[in-house]
Formats: structure tokens, C-alpha cells, sequence
């Protein structure tokens, strides 16, 4: 099943890699970096990753297609032509740490989480199954069926998790390229940038003088105790 060849996924007559047209779009308009932390930032900003969330099929009269994973040990799951949710219905994604390593987890936007709890309930007892794809540079990206975890129940939350074929490393481009993609769509509101510490002004001559004035001048405490020690003597 070749998704990258630009066949068109979920009804939406747009082909899966129209996103990693971004990359290079995203390229131009990032301008110089002014330090290492900001070209690191501004390159990790071109990251970009699509996900297709397919359900499992059993009835062999039904249309579908092929997954294979895990690749370490390959088992064919036959799965719905199409994605029942996609990147375009990503609110935000995670690396979080769960038992012997990490997860991914992504949640999902209103209509995404209505097409889950859709396809948890009539597919109960089958699998999820995930395909991602990920941009590594502006020429090259990398695709992959990622895990297929069996929806035991009904899923209402709107969250997907699940332990991904993946590297952490891997991961961690994934997941920030969906983010990037739901910042693009608007799913997920743009990070704030931290304010840079407002140059100090430079002080007048008269300014400096005032200053050392007022320093040299004692306090009302000091006054009072040189008062009460005048009295003294």
C-alpha cells in the first residue's frame, strides 16, 4: 500500500504529502537565525508529519487493504481503504513515558474524537491501527505503520495511545511535526515567544548627578540616630 505516491486519502481530494510542501514554504519565510538556540528552533519549526488512524477489518467480503507491522516481526492486518481520522484532526501530540519506555499520544479536535468514538464502537474488540510519515529534511521524508493497539472499548475521550515502532528520536520528530501541522491548521494556538529583557537606557549626566546626590544624603533613619547621639554628648 503505497500512501506517498500522492493517492488521495479520506474523501478529502487532497494527496498525503500536499503537507510536506510545506517544508520548503515554511523554509523561506523563517528567515536568519541570530543564535544557535534560534536556528535550532526555526528548523525545528519546518519539521512536518502526517497520521492515518485506519480501523481493522475481519469480513473478507469487505474491500480493504494491507498493514504489516511490527517490522521486527511483520503479521498482516487487513484494514478499511480509508482513514476513519487524519492529521487534520490532530488538537495536539506527546512523547510520554509509560511502562519499559514511552508512548505517543495525540488528541484529537471535536470532529476527531466524534470519528473515534464512531469507529471504537462498531469495530469494537478490533484494531486501531496507525500509519505516520515525517519529514527528515526538505527532500527526504520517512513513512511507517506505526502500532496497532485492539480498541477494547469505546473510546470517547478523544485521545489515541498507543507504543510506536519507532526510535525516541524518532518519535520526538513525529510528534513535534504534528504539532507544527495543528499550529498550521489552527487546531493548536501558536507558542508565545519570551520577551527579551528591554534594553537598559542610558543615563543623562544630570541623572548620574541626582543619583550620587540622593546616595549621599542619609536617611531620615540615619538622621534621627545622629540626632539622638548629638543629645547624648
Amino acid at each position: 500500500m503505497n500512501l506517498i505516491s500522492g493517492r488521495k486519502m479520506g474523501g478529502s481530494g487532497r494527496p498525503i504529502n500536499t503537507f510536506f510542501r510545506w517544508v520548503a514554504l515554511v523554509g523561506l519565510l523563517a528567515g536568519c537565525a541570530s543564535t544557535p538556540a534560534d536556528k535550532k528552533s526555526k528548523e525545528e519549526a519546518k519539521d512536518m508529519s502526517v497520521v492515518r488512524l485506519f480501523t481493522e477489518v475481519r469480513d473478507e467480503s469487505m474491500p480493504g487493504s494491507k498493514a504489516a507491522l511490527p517490522r521486527s516481526n511483520p503479521m498482516e492486518i487487513k484494514i478499511d481503504k480509508e482513514p476513519f481520522a487524519d492529521e487534520r484532526d490532530v488538537a495536539r501530540a506527546d512523547v510520554i513515558k509509560s511502562v519499559g519506555g514511552f508512548s505517543i499520544r495525540i488528541e484529537l479536535t471535536s470532529h476527531g474524537r466524534m470519528t473515534l468514538e464512531q469507529a471504537s464502537v462498531t469495530h469494537a474488540g478490533l484494531r486501531l491501527v496507525a500509519f505516520g510519515q515525517w519529514s527528515i529534511n526538505k527532500e527526504e521524508s520517512v513513512q511507517r505503520w506505526l502500532a496497532a493497539p485492539v480498541m477494547k472499548s469505546a473510546l470517547r475521550t478523544g485521545v489515541v495511545v498507543f507504543t510506536p515502532d519507532l526510535s525516541r528520536e524518532e518519535a520526538d520528530r513525529f510528534v513535534r511535526g504534528l504539532n507544527n501541522v495543528a499550529i498550521k491548521l489552527e487546531n493548536q494556538a501558536k507558542p508565545k515567544k519570551a520577551k527579551e529583557p528591554a534594553p537598559e537606557k542610558k543615563k543623562t549626566e544630570k541623572q548620574k548627578k541626582k543619583e550620587e546626590a540622593k546616595k549621599e544624603k542619609p536617611s531620615a533613619a540615619e538622621e534621627t540616630i545622629k540626632e539622638f547621639e548629638n543629645r547624648r554628648q
